[in-house]
């Protein structure tokens, strides 16, 4: 058994409050009947309604708390595909032409040969520059991120790089999954970015997010030589991704295009999503709030008709 809404279970702590309120009604209604009735000719059922009256507030706080049984046990299921969002920098210096026809033109084409491989998997994606928003939420319509690829960077090239507001907001569309299904299924982030314009608070957020469940892939996209873009020497930190590479779990680096071919990246997606989670147990559970709520209010109303007393008739001699 469990309650699907425990946080209710806190009003038990209103308990000995309530028990208090309930004496105290008690020795009021007790030395009112004394005062103005006579005893022979009036009885009460002392402490009876009272105690109903408590018991009709324990079931109502357990009737919200929404306590529930399994009623059907489901069969384990495997989990099929994954959640994977492609991160894609579409900032000033992916105009460099060092990988023909550029690195942004590069990166795109790397996506549109991957997405046909994903099958079974739910991809969205990710832009970002100076800011990050959302292209396109997690989707199995691979039709559909094909054609919004293609134009989804007009007017999005600005000059800053700011991987780790996409990175913080891709990390919530994780967590926001709602579904039963989404929730369970294996994650995987894959940056493509050519790695401009990092900064210390840029690797320090990328630290602090590798710690996270969901492993980080980040192919980068430019040579090693780099190129001039609009008069200054765009050049990938090769050897700071290398050395995040080494000093943590889930962060992994590519260099593109020699370690980038699309059949070896799904092999490797596919390696990293199968040592997360491959099934589950399934329960269909039945809840016993109106049951309860019920025999809340059955205690409640014999309370109230305990408490108006009974007479009797006294013979008087």
């Amino acid at each position: 058994m469990k309650f699907l809404y425990p946080v209710a279970l806190y009003g038990l702590l209103l308990t000995p409050f309530v028990a208090a309120a309930l004496w105290y009604l008690y020795r009021s209604h007790q030395d009112a009947v004394h005062l103005y009735f006579n005893k022979a000719a009036f009885k009460t059922y002392g402490l009876l309604p009272y105690g109903l009256w408590f018991l009709s507030w324990l079931f109502l706080v357990f009737a919200l708390a929404a306590p529930a049984i399994p009623k059907q046990k489901a069969e384990t299921q495997k989990v099929i595909g994954k959640v994977l969002y492609f991160v894609l920098d579409v900032s000033k210096s992916m105009e460099a032409k060092d990988l023909l026809p550029s690195r942004l033109a590069y990166a795109k084409r790397l996506i549109q040969q991957l997405l046909p491989q994903l099958q079974g998997d739910r991809v969205g994606i990710v832009l970002f520059s100076d800011y990050a928003y959302l292209l396109a939420p997690a989707t199995m319509d691979f039709r559909f991120l094909q054609q919004t690829l293609q134009n989804a960077t007009q007017g999005l090239k600005t000059r800053g790089t700011n991987l780790r507001s996409a990175i913080r907001k891709t990390m919530r569309y994780f967590y926001a999954l709602d579904t039963s299904i989404d929730a369970r299924l294996p994650k995987l982030m894959v940056v493509l970015s050519d790695g401009d314009g990092w900064d210390s608070l840029m690797i320090h957020h990328i630290k602090s997010y590798a710690q996270e469940q969901v492993p980080i892939v980040f192919l980068l996209c430019a040579t090693k030589q780099g190129a001039m873009v609009e008069g200054y020497l765009s050049k990938p930190p090769i050897a700071l991704l290398k050395q995040l590479r080494e000093e943590l779990n889930h962060f992994y680096f590519f260099h593109c295009p020699q370690e980038c071919s699309p059949k070896a990246l799904i092999n490797f997606f596919h390696q990293k999503s199968m040592g997360q989670i491959q099934g589950w147990e399934q329960y269909f559970y039945e809840s016993l709030s109106v049951p309860l709520a019920v025999v809340s209010l059955i205690c409640f109303l014999m309370g109230i008709f305990f408490r108006t007393g009974r007479r009797e008739h006294v013979r008087v001699f």
